[in-house]
């Protein structure tokens, strides 16, 4: 189970609700707040909802239930169930359907001053309008019940938030094909209102993205328009890449993923040798400005500037797999696997 402390979660502003509501009870352990993003039609965003124990007794399983409300005309959950079977073994959905998700913490005990921060997908309608559609979240005690532990309040805890579906620009279709060792990417828009521009990024964990080239938009549009980019450096196994949709205001959108699987070598193996124990070697060093080191979970755990040598020094990181990035002085990127052993 995911939780974090109730004593940074009591500072958020969006909480000052329904935490007011168990203080004015005073028997009320149940805190619970939501935070809605904009979505784009068509695309996708992540709606955070707290819930948390603010009383002195466990919330011991089975007693406690979280209701999800979305406004089915403009949004959709993302298989929730395995969401939550995945990252909350402790919970369970009870129910799900176009409009509502409920979740009860069957299997775990939340604890006091704990929460549980949920990360929810939602899928923008593709038939949406540009208007706000009100998300509600409420915990409760669960049918059958008499209180959770501590609990002798029978009102439950709310909170509300509004999420917009923003409409930089309607996307049509994005694909991703190869072309020898180069990634393809092509995209079209049928409407752009207020749009800034393109922001290419890549994944190896669909997890951790990197901004790998901009494209400007036509800004406002009715019409047809078509995108392409080449991504010159993909690396060998699965690419992943999304477009993050830029309004001229900075909000934004994302796009549908889409993957590659280059079987080959890549493009550009810019570092050297691989595996490595302790050095490793930039080809064309004198015109990278940067080098990056990154985990399998995203992490960056060396950034460096090239030495005079061309030689980065790799002796501190622990035997594993890692993703290098290489950016030069024209602005490309390119991304290689690699592998340090000891």
């Amino acid at each position: 189970m995911k939780k974090i402390l109730i004593s940074c979660f009591l500072t958020l502003s969006f909480l000052s609700n329904s935490f007011a509501q168990a203080t004015n009870q005073g028997s009320n352990p149940a805190s619970i707040s939501v935070d809605a993003p904009p979505v784009s039609v068509g695309g996708t965003g992540i709606l955070t909802v707290i819930v948390g124990n603010t009383g002195y007794d466990p919330m011991v399983p089975g007693t406690y239930r979280v209701a999800i409300n979305i406004p089915s005309e403009q949004f959709s959950f993302i298989d929730p169930a395995a969401y939550i079977t995945q990252n909350y073994p402790d919970w369970r959905v009870v129910s799900v359907n176009e409009s509502q998700l409920v979740l009860e913490n069957t299997y775990g005990e939340i604890s006091p001053s704990e929460a549980v921060a949920f990360d929810i997908q939602l899928l923008g309608s593709s038939t949406a309008s540009p208007s706000v559609g009100p998300i509600t979240a409420r915990s409760y005690v669960a049918p059958g019940k008499s209180s959770q532990a501590g609990n002798t309040d029978p009102l439950p805890a709310d909170d509300i938030a509004s999420s917009v579906i923003v409409l930089p620009v309607t996307l049509t279709s994005f694909s991703a094909v190869k072309e020898g060792t180069t990634a393809q990417l092509k995209w079209a828009t049928t409407q752009e209102t207020n749009s800034d521009r393109f922001e290419v990024e890549h994944s190896l964990t669909g997890k951790a993205w990197i901004k790998i080239g901009t494209v400007a938009s036509n800004g406002e549009s009715t019409t047809l328009k078509n995108y392409t980019f080449s991504h010159r450096d993909p690396v060998n196994g699965e690419n992943m890449y999304r477009l993050k949709m830029v309004d001229k205001d900075n909000s934004f959108a994302y796009s549908n993923i889409r993957s590659i699987v280059f079987d080959g070598p890549a493009a550009d193996l810019s570092v050297y040798p691989n595996p490595t124990v302790d050095v490793l070697k930039i080809r064309d060093y004198s015109n990278v400005t940067k080098v990056s080191i990154h985990d399998m979970n995203g992490r960056t755990v060396l950034e460096s500037g090239v030495s005079t040598t061309g030689e980065i020094n790799v002796r501190n990181l622990t035997s594993g797999m890692y993703l290098v990035r290489v950016i030069r002085a024209n602005g490309l990127t390119s991304s290689q696997k690699i592998v340090v052993g000891k």
